[in-house]
């Protein structure tokens, strides 16, 4: 394959790990946002998460951006010293997002999907039948928050997988002839 088709795949490549890593930003700030307003509308459930509504968590989601941007501003100059750094950032954020991605696999399952068989909204709790405790939100809270968390997840894995493929295209360019 000649090295344009390469330099022209890294750059694509690149911008779609940019915009997984806004998706990823959005989607966690969203998360919070409706935990926040979760607890203030009731009291109780996630409400110890609300804290984190506030605080700038969200970033997270620069470790996928900044080698997107780097790779894909290395794509347009065709420097090798672009694609090293890219190289480089790639690798460290294929890291720290393995990393990220275990911890939202935890936390999903605190964020569980009531059965909507079993499981009707009772005024401001979530009652589900042969359950021993009820939610302290309702059933449409508890999906909507845990179809967010799964965007996060898909999220973190459709940026990882493009990172590790940047990363491979990054080191064809640099040490291509």
């Amino acid at each position: 394959m000649s090295k344009t088709r390469v330099n022209v795949a890294n750059g694509v490549t690149c911008a779609m790990v940019t915009a997984s890593g806004i998706t990823f930003s959005v989607l966690v700030y969203v998360l919070f946002d409706k935990i926040l307003q979760v607890a203030l509308k009731h009291s109780g459930g996630f409400g110890g998460y609300a804290a984190y509504a506030s605080s700038p968590i969200w970033s997270i989601g620069l470790a996928f951006v900044i080698p997107g941007f780097i790779g894909t501003v290395a794509s347009c100059a065709r420097c090798k010293g672009g694609y090293i750094t890219q190289m480089v950032f790639c690798i460290l954020t294929l890291i720290v997002t393995g990393i990220i991605f275990i911890i939202c696999v935890l936390a999903l399952s605190s964020f569980s999907r009531p059965d909507d068989q079993r499981c009707r909204t009772m005024g401001d709790k979530c009652v589900c039948i042969g359950s021993r405790h009820d939610s302290a939100m309702t059933c449409e809270d508890l999906n909507a928050i845990n179809s967010i968390a799964v965007g996060i997840v898909a999220m973190v894995v459709v940026g990882w997988i493009m990172t590790l493929v940047a990363s491979i295209l990054g080191g064809v360019l640099a040490c291509g002839r």
